[in-house]
């Protein structure tokens, strides 16, 4: 009898550590969801920051960029402007040492300088 009482207290001992050991895995269990479901949300949060920063330094770049193509675009204009005053000068400077040659060589230089001061 004591063969069978000493096994019956194993037994309900047993049970109980059972009992004991499912209860704490469901409390790791919990404890384990919550963790996982606040990392992943933290993890959300930073992949909407860094998206955030990735367009905000997209629409930076773009906005340098703009700026930049403007500027290159004003002084590509600028350029191709002086190119057609100096175009223009350089014509009237032929056409007037054309004629200062059928009237009289000593306005050429006069014309000369006239044309070192403008250029």
């Amino acid at each position: 009898a004591a063969v069978k009482i000493s096994k019956f207290k194993e037994m309900v001992e047993s049970k109980q550590n059972n009992a004991n050991m499912e209860v704490i895995i469901q409390k790791l269990q919990k404890k384990h969801d919550i963790e996982k479901a606040q990392a992943l949300k933290e993890l959300e949060l930073y992949k909407s920051k860094i998206k955030d920063r990735e367009t905000k330094i997209a629409a930076d770049f773009q906005l340098k960029f703009e700026s930049t193509q403007e500027k290159v675009e004003q002084m590509n204009a600028k350029f191709h402007e002086k190119i057609v005053q100096f175009d223009k000068l350089t014509q009237q400077y032929q056409i007037d040492i054309n004629n200062a040659k059928q009237n009289n060589s000593s306005s050429i230089d006069e014309l000369r300088k006239k044309y070192e001061l403008e250029m």
